[in-house]
């Protein structure tokens, strides 16, 4: 498999993180001429040409013993040479080649394992010559997996610094001492080391790692003031360093023999000094950072060679996925740790995506009866996606037990999605698939609460917390069963429930061993946040399908592009992971806030697609003031449609589309739009610290004024501002709002 394994106690097997790894360093032959290294000779200082001639005469004396290697050296690192051994037996063994590998290059391949064959029978003669005293007698062995030596040495990354771009200084000079740090790190032949003293600006640097394929990468720090002494910028890396270095300079000044030269400069007063001639104090050449070693090459550039050891492989047979994993319950020893969404619950999502969109065509926002339907349903389904998301963030391990549950829980989501078209009214299915929901969390919970109380951990209580009010809320729906005939009682169990598990979330929110902080749902808010804004995207695109290409309309569908864009940058802009570290107190009333904000954005969406269909035909003549000319329309299309023998599912369809009241639609557009703009604001003042709120609190209150004019707008109608109008209006708050929100 190739994703890796969550967090977990030892029961079960876990599989291992397979870091990517690059092939050995290929040497490339110089083809520089006698002329360039006299050349570079006389560049150099004087105890650098010493360098030059051992390394002409060390190459000299090993061009005959490197045709040997010209397979290795051709092919890379795919041959690894096994270190004898003189008690066990021989075994054969395979490359590291994958079949990609194998139908890229069949021939190198087939090479390479010609290679190990013939490896493998010398070495099998010799061990039966020298144990057996027969070569005859040595057998086969079984074929096992040819360790790789490289694997214990550490890896190498290099970084290229620049501090400054523009205005820096390019020019570099490669000397002795710099080889000296570079050699043992980078493994350097003598041909790049002499491609090394070549080295005259960063493109030359840059070029001499492209061609050596090594693994490096190019950093260019940002600097406001290019000016400024870059030695501010070096105090991380030779912090450790600089005290010994003005030690070091006092002892040579101390050592330094006095001679009438140095007393008659030391007689003159530092003010009648030339500039010119003070000499900058010397820095050194390489500094240490822990196992890194950062090599300055002038003011503007140095390198960082970084080293960092590949994760262990386990024995063959350890990749599989394992069947069961126990969560760990304690997670204060992970608070602070970036994790991310799994691939399982990105497809969970997938289907919420599916549900959202399906209900919200069958059911249109098209006056404030629907408005009140569709928000009942949204409480429960939102609330079902959350208690998940909640559970899957902290203790989700990867392994199959937990793909099963999701199997089961998606059951239960499908089960609900096919009974909304009639849970107002027979909510049977509608509660059975959200009580299977509520079943398979309530079974993860009693798992992880009892891994707590078998391992001793302060997290059983907040878990048992969690069990109880699951099964609470499970016995509750349950009990809902016996009212399906009954609104009223069964809407209060249904809320009462939601109303439960809430509580105890955010009263056991203190508890470090169970915090969020160790979780990625600030995440997972963010991709529903998309989702949302997704289910706007298709309504909108379906307006536009059927609006026509007429100018006007064209331009109103602009408009509506732009402002979900700028709804979709305003709360991004604000977002951030480390709301749910621990840091902010109101981390909880963060996350509570996107249920409005979701459900705003929602009839926010509705509201602009039914826009421009009602300017759209306006525009095209087919409807004409008011919305009892839209019934009597849909009233002929019905009777024609039922005269030709169409479907009654058609006919409803037509009635959604069609059966729209103008001044709802208005006044749900400015509405819910400024609601999102108040939500959006609280949700940042949320994630602004005090210390920091001077642009913030510009960017809240501006989002609030937004929001009034929005509200005072709901008062109009489409006989004083039509479609474009009302579109147009709001771009341009929403873009005045936008250049203010790149201020923070």
């Amino acid at each position: 498999m190739a994703s890796q394994f969550g967090r977990g106690l030892t029961i079960g097997r876990k599989q291992p993180h397979h870091g990517a790894r690059r092939g050995s360093n290929v040497s490339h032959p110089s083809t520089m001429r006698q002329s360039d290294i006299e050349n570079i000779a006389i560049e150099q200082p004087e105890n650098d040409v010493e360098e030059f001639v051992e390394v002409r005469r060390s190459i000299a004396s090993r061009r005959s013993s490197r045709s040997s290697f010209a397979l290795s050296q051709r092919y890379g690192s795919s041959v690894h040479r096994r270190a004898p051994s003189t008690n066990s037996q021989p075994h054969r063994r395979h490359g590291h080649e994958t079949f990609g590998d194998l139908m890229l290059h069949p021939i190198k391949e087939y090479e390479l394992h010609r290679q190990r064959l013939n490896e493998y029978q010398e070495e099998k003669k010799n061990w039966a010559k020298e144990h057996l005293g027969d070569p005859e007698k040595a057998g086969d062995t079984p074929v096992v997996p040819e360790p790789s030596i490289e694997a214990l040495k550490p890896l190498v990354r290099t970084m290229i610094h620049l501090r400054h771009l523009m205005g820096g200084d390019q020019q570099i000079r490669i000397t002795k001492a710099m080889i000296n740090h570079l050699k043992e790190p980078l493994e350097l032949t003598d041909e790049e080391v002499l491609r090394l003293y070549q080295v005259h600006d960063t493109d030359d640097l840059i070029e001499f790692f492209h061609k050596s394929e090594r693994e490096y990468s190019l950093k260019i720090h940002k600097t406001v003031n290019l000016k400024k002494n870059s030695s501010s910028e070096n105090s991380n890396n030779t912090s450790s360093s600089s005290s010994s270095e003005d030690e070091q300079e006092e002892k040579k000044k101390k050592k330094k023999p006095s001679t009438p030269e140095n007393e008659k400069q030391q007689q003159i007063p530092s003010d009648q000094q030339d500039e010119d001639d003070i000499q900058p104090t010397s820095k050194p050449v390489a500094t240490m950072n822990g196992d890194d070693i950062i090599i300055e090459l002038n003011d503007n550039v140095f390198i960082e060679v970084k080293r960092y050891w590949p994760e262990e492989h386990e024995e063959a047979g350890s990749t599989r996925r394992p069947l069961f994993v126990l969560p760990d319950p304690d997670l204060s020893d992970e608070i602070g740790e970036e994790t991310s969404a799994t691939w399982l619950e990105l497809f969970g999502d997938v289907f919420y995506v599916g549900f959202l969109a399906t209900f919200t065509h069958e059911h249109h926002i098209s006056d404030s009866t629907n408005l009140g339907i569709y928000a009942s349903w949204f409480v429960v389904v939102w609330w079902s996606w959350c208690a998940g998301a909640l559970y899957t963030s902290r203790y989700e391990t990867g392994d199959v037990m937990h793909h099963i549950y999701k199997i089961i829980e998606l059951c239960g989501l499908v089960g609900m999605a096919g009974a909304s078209a009639k849970f107002w009214d027979n909510p049977y299915g509608f509660i059975i698939g959200y009580m299977v929901m509520k079943a398979v969390l309530l079974i993860q919970y009693c798992v992880v609460c009892w891994a707590a109380f078998m391992s001793g951990s302060f997290a059983k209580r907040p878990l048992l917390g969690y069990s109880v009010v699951h099964a609470i809320a499970l016995l509750l729906w349950g009990v809902s069963l016996l009212y399906t005939e009954s609104r009223g009682p069964r809407f209060a169990l249904w809320y009462i429930s939601i109303f439960l598990e809430v509580m105890v979330h955010i009263y056991l929110k203190s508890h470090k061993q169970v915090s969020l902080a160790a979780s990625h749902l600030g995440e997972r808010f963010a991709l529903f946040t998309l989702i949302v804004l997704g289910e706007n995207c298709m309504g909108f695109i379906r307006a536009v399908m059927e609006s026509g290409t007429e100018v006007r309309v064209v331009v109103a569908n602009m408009f509506g592009i732009v402002i979900i864009f700028l709804f979709f940058f305003m709360y991004f802009d604000d977002f951030s992971k480390e709301v749910l570290s621990g840091q902010v107190k109101l981390s909880q009333l963060w996350m509570y806030l996107h249920f409005p904000l979701h459900l705003c954005q929602v009839a926010f969406g509705i509201a602009l697609s039914d826009t421009i269909s009602i300017y759209a035909e306006s525009q095209a003549g087919t409807v004409k003031d008011t919305a009892a000319h839209l019934i009597s329309s849909w009233a002929r299309m019905a009777a024609a449609a039922v005269e030709e023998g169409g479907e009654h599912s058609a006919a409803s369809e037509e009635e959604s589309s069609t059966h729209i009241d103008p001044t709802y639609v208005f006044k749900s557009f400015w509405i819910s739009g400024g609601l999102i703009l108040i939500i959006n604001a609280l949700i940042k003042i949320i994630n602004t610290p005090v210390s920091t709120a001077k642009w913030s609190a510009i960017v809240c209150t501006a989002r609030v004024l937004n929001a009034v004019i929005f509200f005072a707008l709901a008062s109009t109608s489409f006989d004083s501002l039509d479609g474009l109008a009302t579109m147009g209006i709001m771009v341009s708050c929403l873009l005045i709002q936008g250049a203010i929100d790149l201020l923070d």
